[in-house]
């Protein structure tokens, strides 16, 4: 025989040698706690539901807030800060058309060789009388030795075209 559920014990009752209305009363107090036992499962039920729904709902929170953190630190990461000698209006000029022309990207970061940005640098810097545009320049894009870059490219006398483009693309139209 079963035991947990009330209900399982209905069949003790007739086999007992109980009187009748000792039968009567356990029958009903067996019905009673057989409606509460139902009830308290059903309030079991929805507690359970309930929770489901909350640890849904907080799953939901973490997860967006997770994603948007993961987004800001990729957009904090792929736009560093300018320095303030690159963030003026006249620089933001410059980037402008530098984004156009293809050296840098919309975060001013270089698509071009090391040796390329070291020309687009010197040209940058020489329009917004820039003193110490390695420095600078280098530290942002994180190029070690952009002045050697520069200096060897110009001795060799390299990529002459594609510092006349950057002349070009950077003059105001």
């Amino acid at each position: 025989m079963e035991t947990g559920k009330p209900e399982n014990h209905a069949g003790c009752l007739q086999n007992c040698n109980l009187q009748a209305s000792c039968r009567q009363w356990l029958s009903e107090q067996l019905s009673i706690i057989s409606k509460e036992y139902e009830k308290r499962i059903s309030a079991l039920e929805k507690d359970v539901l309930s929770l489901k729904k909350q640890n849904q709902a907080v799953a939901d929170i973490l997860t967006n807030a997770f994603k948007t953190s993961v987004k800001e630190k990729e957009e904090r990461e792929s736009t560093k800060l300018l320095p303030p000698e690159l963030s003026t209006k006249e620089a933001m000029v410059l980037w402008k058309k530098a984004i156009e022309a293809g050296f840098v990207d919309k975060s001013f970061l270089p698509l071009i060789s090391n040796a390329q940005a070291a020309l687009l640098a010197n040209e940058m810097a020489r329009r917004l009388n820039i003193r110490n545009k390695w420095k600078v320049f280098g530290d942002f894009w994180n190029i070690k030795f952009m002045k050697n870059d520069y200096y060897r490219i110009v001795s060799q006398k390299q990529m002459p075209e594609f510092q006349k483009s950057i002349v070009e693309k950077l003059i105001d139209r």
